[in-house]
């Protein structure tokens, strides 16, 4: 009773007292930026260690199944009998927390491991955290450390469940991960992932999937077509930035899926359908400059949030309201060489009644307009808005028109990229909300004099 209910407990009071999230820094953040952008991700600024610390408390607390109940009555008729063995428990466990912490002291990116009793090669690693949320330089954006050979031996355990890369590759998940068969959360951001494999359909109690690509890779290529056939407990899958990536998969076994997003997939043509998503509770569809149309909204009586934002055909070709042309998210993108959109056609669908209630109840999120054009490039980092920072950040930098004039900007680390000059004004912004009210990071007077700092 005392190791499967107390320490979980003193587990979540420990970090109720010690974990802060920083409200004051993440305010701005809810005051700046629009609906639905990336910022506004309050799980993206906490700590993931805390974050992961408190997944495991709560989680032992969870009573999910009638087996859970069952186990829980039996061992409160069992707790006199079991008290007589607390004197061996507790020497078992010593012993089980120096073998532990042997096999895993040379990896320091397993955050939080299991215990075993026995001497054994490899680290019971449950979470496997690498990350780097500050890049700098442009070796951090073309040459990313490779994970592949830390994830493959956290992995040979078998026990890893949580698995955490930000600015890390590898190109493949390694086959050490199929042995990983209760792992539920995967979150590769920036990774470069090219491939699901065949056996990630097995991983069946995932919960949550994010997978961001890099600027400069291939990344995801195909997604084989029954990944999604049998993950039951799936409440959160997040693609970005898989510019290659033609094709998505029915979304057939997700019947808990409660949030659904899809970034800068430029070769997607239509969505799957949303027919067994009826627990749907938020739609995101952020730059998809190739989507005509989208399924029938009508199954999805729990949505609570819809946007779409950047370049989206479906705002102005006809699939909800008049075709428009000359509206700025069918024109064409000569950065990223995509063409202008159409109109549609006779005998391609238009928005069925209900899927046109959500846009009208919507709207407030929906088809949102950038300041500029401009801004659309500003979170892609080249070698020349990098080298325009020289690792300093906040400076003030400008970035050069085509009619020989320049653009101010400022040197931000946009969604954990490398750090580079970006002509956004909400970044700005940011800033000197940041600096008034005296919130982390703490200005330098000298490199941010231009935005008030003194």
């Amino acid at each position: 009773m005392l190791f499967a209910v107390m320490f979980p407990i003193l587990v979540l009071a420990y970090c109720y007292n010690k974990f802060e999230f920083d409200r004051a820094t993440y305010l701005p953040n809810m005051e700046v930026f629009p609906a639905g952008s990336f910022e506004r991700r309050a799980r993206m600024i906490a700590n993931p260690s805390q974050i992961a610390l408190f997944r495991v408390g709560f989680d032992s607390l969870r009573i999910q199944t009638v087996l859970d109940f069952t186990v829980r009555i039996a061992m409160n008729l069992s707790f006199c009998n079991r008290f007589k063995r607390v004197v061996e428990i507790l020497l078992a466990r010593h012993s089980r927390i120096g073998t532990s912490n042997s096999a895993c002291h040379a990896y320091p990116q397993c955050v939080i491991h299991a215990f075993r009793s026995t001497s054994q090669e490899w680290c019971p690693c449950l979470t496997l955290i690498d990350v780097d949320r500050t890049p700098t330089t442009v070796d951090d954006r073309w040459s990313p450390v490779d994970a592949t050979d830390i994830v493959k031996a956290l992995a040979q355990s078998g026990d890893l469940r949580v698995l955490q890369l930000i600015n890390r590759r590898p190109f493949r998940l390694p086959e050490e991960l199929q042995r990983c068969r209760s792992l539920q959360y995967i979150s590769l951001l920036y990774s470069a992932l090219e491939e699901f494999p065949p056996w990630a359909k097995d991983l069946k109690k995932l919960e949550f999937v994010h997978v961001e690509g890099r600027q400069t890779s291939r990344n995801l290529l195909q997604i084989p077509d029954n990944l999604f056939q049998d993950l039951p407990v799936l409440t959160f899958l997040q693609l970005g930035i898989h510019r290659y990536l033609q094709r998505l998969p029915p979304l057939l076994g997700v019947p808990n899926l409660r949030s659904l997003v899809f970034a800068r997939t430029f070769s997607i043509t239509e969505l799957p359908s949303f027919e067994r998503l009826q627990k749907l509770e938020r739609l995101e569809l952020a730059y998809l400059p190739m989507l005509r149309t989208l399924p029938d909204m009508k199954p999805l009586i729990n949505l609570v949030h819809f946007a779409v934002y950047r370049a989206s055909p479906i705002c102005c070709n006809g699939f909800a309201s008049a075709c428009n042309l000359t509206d700025s998210f069918c024109q064409a993108d000569p950065i990223q060489i995509l063409p202008a959109a159409s109109c549609l056609k006779d005998d391609e669908s238009r928005a069925s009644p209900a899927t046109q209630h959500f846009f009208e109840t919507f709207a407030s999120t929906i088809c949102q307009k950038p300041a500029s054009n401009l801004v659309l490039v500003s979170d892609i980092p080249t070698n020349k808005t990098i080298k325009m920072c020289g690792g300093v950040q906040f400076r003030e930098c400008r970035i050069p028109n085509s009619d020989d004039s320049s653009t101010a900007g400022i040197c931000f680390r946009s969604r954990m990229q490398v750090l580079a000059c970006t002509p956004d004004p909400n970044k700005v912004k940011l800033r000197k909300l940041q600096i008034a009210r005296r919130v982390d990071p703490i200005c330098d007077p000298v490199v941010e004099k231009w935005l008030g700092c003194e």
